[in-house]
């Protein structure tokens, strides 16, 4: 990924990437046109994942930042 635009970093055709949007409250996944019968790579598919339960589960999701932080990864802490 090293294309960049007056719109910011483009992706390549295969890359996929979380990008958070909505003054960073939301999430939002792009990724690649796949064929109808292609198989879609498990780390994609984990995005996908990560994105949903985002939407879907705060409670898991504060779950997991509690754990990240505890983890010693403070300089993302407020």
């Amino acid at each position: 990924m090293e294309a960049y635009s007056d719109h910011g970093t483009v992706l390549d055709e295969n890359e996929c990437a979380i990008v958070s949007t909505d003054n960073m409250t939301q999430v939002n996944v792009l990724m690649p046109n796949f064929e109808d019968d292609a198989k879609v790579p498990p780390l994609v598919i984990y995005l996908f994942a990560c994105a949903v339960r985002y939407d879907k589960d705060p409670e898991f999701v504060q779950e997991m930042i509690e754990w990240f932080l505890n983890e010693g990864n403070t300089k993302f802490s407020s």
